[in-house]
């Protein structure tokens, strides 16, 4: 039950944000020619702005992805049995990782560094439980 919860939660994570990186492809370089035009003016503050919004939004795509990424390859671990959690634990640790995913990816698109960073550790919290489960 946790691999069919890792497996098609982080799949259909990987989906959502693989349709969201297309959008951020096709923002670039009208992107690039903004802030080619900005790094000409004086208006610093609206240079970092974009700047920093184009990046950030970046990050969190990329970040993001990543972990479910991870979250799908700990679901074919526990497919495959090699993480010994018990069935209810495992399903808890499942439930928790895919939050993190979530709750990390959300906090880091919209720049809100407390949901971001309670959804990381979240996330690392479930990946050393399923650590720990390899090895018992």
């Amino acid at each position: 039950m946790a691999s069919d919860i890792l497996i098609i939660g982080s799949v259909a994570w990987i989906i959502l944000w693989s349709i969201y990186g297309l959008k951020l492809g096709a923002e670039h370089l009208p992107w690039l020619a903004k802030m080619k035009g900005l790094s000409k003016g004086t208006d610093l503050a609206e240079f970092w702005d974009t700047f920093d919004g184009f990046k950030a939004r970046k990050t969190a795509h990329a970040h993001t992805t990543s972990f479910a990424v991870i979250a799908f390859l700990v679901g074919l671990a526990f497919h495959l049995d090699l993480i010994m959690l018990g069935c209810t634990f495992g399903i808890v640790v499942a439930i928790v990782m895919l939050v993190g995913i979530v709750l990390g990816g959300l906090g880091g698109l919209f720049r809100n560094v407390a949901l971001m960073a309670g959804g990381n550790i979240l996330f690392l919290l479930a990946l050393i439980a399923c650590f720990i489960g390899l090895f018992l």
